[in-house]
């Protein structure tokens, strides 16, 4: 999915020791729609996620999972460092959309002192 498309997601059960916010869809086919359904809730994850990462010089850094119900598939979404700023300004669009400017300005300046 475009929204998604600064993620990675991997099919194996890779950091099934870590605990991360669990999505669940019915189908990989609503795998579109997963923004809109969804995008509230795991874009200030992907924000915390990321500034934690750089807090602890992190290379990848798993971000949520989604449990598809009808095949119970699961796939992992992670971000990796070369990534960081692209998620850090999607965050600043969303919190830009939900007038949560404090936090716009923590994402860019994230962002200036990683350049």
């Amino acid at each position: 999915m475009k929204d998604l498309d600064f993620l990675d997601k991997l099919w194996e059960n890779t950091y099934d020791e870590v605990d991360m916010p669990v999505f669940i869809i019915e189908r990989e086919s609503d795998w579109e729609n997963f923004n809109s359904k969804f995008g509230h809730k795991y874009m200030p994850h992907i924000f915390e996620t990321v500034q934690l990462a750089l807090r602890e010089e992190l290379l990848v850094v798993p971000v949520f999972k989604v449990l598809f119900v009808n095949t119970e598939k699961c796939i992992t979404v992670i971000c990796k460092r070369n990534n960081f700023d692209e998620a850090l300004s999607r965050c600043i669009k969303y919190f830009e959309e939900t007038e949560e400017f404090e936090k716009c300005q923590t994402a860019l300046n994230m962002i200036e002192n990683e350049g």
